[in-house]
């Protein structure tokens, strides 16, 4: 079987939830007072806070806080999907495997239309070697959003692998129709 690298769903950012929070997030650039400074906001504020710092220190390769971070937004807003995608990415690349699993399934269990969480699956599966459920995973991921174009980038990966060089072109091709940018990656 053929390697090639595959992409994950971009590492979100959640500053576009909270007008305050936004503002708070523009005057920070210190990881370590970022939560601090929304303390008297909401909960949800506070939730994006702790991931968004979450995200600065994954950036800083302090995976351990990160991971810490996203637990704090989790048991402030166990029920916001994003965060359990987020913390599945840092696990899958990390390698914990099994925790990015759980991540992504409760994600999907929140949102069972999250496509992003699909991609991530589909990416996850492909490294446990499950190829049917990384298929399924990236069709339904399409089902959701038509126009996903890192879902038919990563398909069109998984098809080159198995040596469907047709089905991967046509994959790569419908990517680039939908994000130009990815045309050279």
């Amino acid at each position: 079987m053929k390697k090639l690298c595959s992409v994950i769903a971009a590492f979100a950012v959640l500053t576009s939830y909270s007008s305050s929070y936004a503002t708070v997030s523009k005057k920070s650039a210190d990881a370590n007072t970022y939560a601090a400074e929304v303390q008297s906001s909401t909960p949800q504020d506070q939730s994006y806070a702790y991931s968004n710092r979450a995200s600065i220190k994954f950036i800083k390769k302090d995976i351990k806080g990160a991971i810490a971070d996203f637990n704090e937004a989790i048991s402030i807003n166990p029920n916001n999907p994003l965060l359990y995608l987020n913390r599945g990415y840092i696990k899958h690349v990390t390698n914990d495997l099994k925790g990015a699993m759980d991540d992504y399934n409760q994600a999907l269990k929140i949102n069972g239309n999250f496509a992003y969480a699909y991609n991530n699956r589909g990416v996850l599966k492909v490294s446990m070697n499950d190829i049917q459920g990384a298929m399924d995973d990236y069709a339904k991921a399409l089902s959701i959003n038509p126009k996903y174009a890192d879902v038919y980038y990563n398909r069109g990966n998984l098809k080159y692998m198995l040596n469907d060089n047709k089905g991967a072109l046509e994959d790569y091709d419908k990517a680039i129709a939908l994000n130009p940018i990815t045309e050279g990656l």
